[in-house]
């Protein structure tokens, strides 16, 4: 009996080993992703995907940093401060358009979350009281198309209005103090303006009905040779759509919690947006017209309208959630 429990022991024990040595050579290593976004609920997948374990399930290790804007998280993603970067569809067409390495992963949200605040006690009190003001809002991203095309439904010449670059962590404090006499913002700033002015502010969408997509960007070269990562990435973010649509309320919750929202403001920001893993038409269509808009306002140096299906990468998006890709092939890139 003796002699038995003695193989037995020694058994397990090589079992020990074995296991020690062997099985994290059999397990993926983990993979550092790095996301850069500006700090709202769009990217509500990713810190789904984060919170609830469906990155490290993939063997992906990912580290969110946050950015003033979209256009600044593109702008880190372009300079290797990080691997994915999440900005407006409007910002990755403008990088198109100025020649810049980039391509499309995917689209995780669409909202309308971009408001445009007016001071009252500058006598703004109906859109047509914005001639002759001054506006103040972050240059190079989907708030100055808006705001041109919000004065155009109105009626209102876009000379008729001065506009000012003012980063997005200043826009309370230029409002407050009086610098412009009203602002173009997306939330949760929009919120926090609002309240610091209370009644002494007036406040309208200014999307006028027309979303804006939250998209993953990479750069052209670094997408090429990280397939595998890529698809990995998507692949985690599906589980969280599912969350999403199931368990609306954790997910609130979690997306609450990482950035600071009370209840009511979750749920307000919450039935402006829609969170989805695809790529569609409209997507299309959206860069098309802004693209328009950047040529005939000088925005760029390109004269026409590139093929941006030529700019999206659709491989793992397409394998790991088939029927979310659907728009029309262009010409091919120039």
């Amino acid at each position: 009996m003796i002699a038995i429990a003695a193989v037995v022991l020694i058994a397990f024990a090589g079992i020990g080993v074995w296991f020690l040595v062997q099985s994290p050579e059999s397990r993926p290593s983990t993979t550092e992703i790095t996301v850069a976004t500006y700090p709202n609920q769009l990217p509500a997948l990713i810190y789904v995907a984060r919170d609830r374990g469906f990155f490290a399930a993939k063997g992906l290790n990912v580290t969110i940093r946050y950015y003033d804007t979209g256009a600044a998280s593109v702008d880190a993603m372009l300079a290797k401060e990080a691997d994915v970067g999440l900005a407006s569809e409007y910002v990755f067409a403008r990088n198109v358009m100025n020649g810049r390495n980039i391509t499309a992963l995917g689209s995780v949200a669409k909202t309308r979350d971009i408001c445009l605040i007016g001071r009252t006690d500058r006598g703004i009190r109906a859109p047509a009281d914005l001639a002759g003001k001054k506006i103040g809002l972050p240059t190079r991203t989907a708030t100055e198309y808006y705001l041109s095309r919000y004065l155009q439904l109105n009626g209102i010449p876009s000379e008729d209005v001065t506009v000012v670059n003012v980063p997005t962590a200043q826009i309370s404090d230029a409002l407050a103090n009086g610098t412009v006499d009203g602002v173009v913002i997306v939330q949760p700033v929009a919120g926090a303006v609002m309240s610091r002015l209370g009644t002494n502010a007036i406040m309208w969408p200014a999307q006028g009905g027309q979303s804006y997509f939250w998209i993953l960007t990479g750069r052209e070269e670094w997408a090429k040779g990280h397939t595998d990562e890529i698809t990995r990435f998507l692949e985690a973010l599906v589980p969280a759509e599912n969350y999403l649509a199931t368990d609306p309320q954790g997910a609130k919750s979690g997306v609450a919690r990482e950035l600071g929202y009370d209840d009511a403001y979750i749920e307000q920001v919450w039935s402006e947006s829609q969170f989805s893993l695809s790529l569609d038409q409209s997507f299309i269509t959206a860069m098309e017209d802004e693209a328009r808009w950047m040529i005939a306002n000088n925005m760029t140096d390109a004269e026409s309208i590139p093929d941006f299906t030529q700019y999206i990468s659709t491989e793992s998006l397409e394998r790991v959630k088939p029927g979310s890709v659907y728009f029309i092939v262009g010409r091919g890139r120039p």
